[in-house]
């Protein structure tokens, strides 16, 4: 990430300062209408934009919430703590970029000064355009395809690690440049490069951690890719089941 970016972010906004100056509910200042936000709250509503950018704003904690758009979190330094209910808690890196299903209940912890983390709110209904560009069937697209559907899936999030993939990184830091310049065609450059970001994203299967670790099967796919990766010139079935004691027609 450029480091012009990172000063940008560093930077107290107005947004940060109104939230630390004001006694209202810290979702209230996301909700299209404030005064109905009480300390009880926990639906959000949509963003009128199929694709916005929000810069995460510090030094409070967000209570637990739910909404009904695809949240993508990327951490750009720092950490950040997110609690996806009922009891999985996960400490996001700098480099980690997180998917959250609609409706999924969750909060996050307080972020400090140096905690830079953005969030893309993504209508389901935008999920169309990247899925008709896919062709493999991978957990990320059955992932896109569920929230398109408004199906609960499985896995309620999943979680990139893309500390060195750059391609991914460079896609991040163009949707990221969008909260500063004003340009002409803001909303389509943010839909073009949220798609280009998810077909890069469907190629780096073995870089994610899903929403539900106990499923047994989706721990094999993601050990066997791994493998894969780690193994290409050489790689063969005979060679990685005896490290998950499964036989090669199952793994097959």
């Amino acid at each position: 990430m450029k480091q012009s970016i990172i000063e940008q972010l560093r930077e107290i906004s107005r947004q940060e300062r109104t939230i630390l100056q004001s006694d209202s509910p810290v979702l209230s200042h996301f909700a299209a209408e404030p005064d109905l936000v009480t300390e009880e709250t926990e639906e959000i509503p949509a963003p009128a934009n199929m694709v916005t950018v929000l810069k995460h704003p510090r030094f409070v904690p967000f209570p637990f919430h739910i909404h009904s758009y695809l949240e993508m979190s990327y951490i750009v330094t720092g950490t950040l703590r997110h609690i996806i209910s009922p009891d999985t808690e996960l400490t996001l890196e700098a480099g980690d970029l997180l998917f959250l299903q609609p409706g999924t209940r969750h909060s996050t912890a307080e972020a400090s000064y140096g905690d830079l983390a953005v969030h893309f709110l993504i209508s389901p209904e935008f999920l169309r355009f990247p899925c008709e560009m896919l062709i493999e069937d991978t957990m990320f697209r059955r992932f896109m395809t569920d929230t398109i559907n408004g199906t609960r899936s499985q896995e309620p999030f999943h979680l990139f690690h893309l500390q060195n993939m750059t391609k991914a990184q460079n896609l991040l830091e163009n949707l990221i440049l969008t909260l500063s310049e004003n340009q002409r065609n803001r909303q389509r450059v943010l839909k073009i490069t949220t798609a280009a970001l998810m077909l890069e994203l469907t190629q780096l299967t073995y870089k994610v951690t899903v929403g539900n670790p106990s499923s047994y099967e989706q721990e094999l796919v993601l050990k066997a890719l791994s493998y894969i990766e780690n193994h290409y010139p050489n790689a063969s079935l005979e060679d990685f089941c005896p490290s998950v004691n499964r036989p090669t027609k199952y793994i097959s």
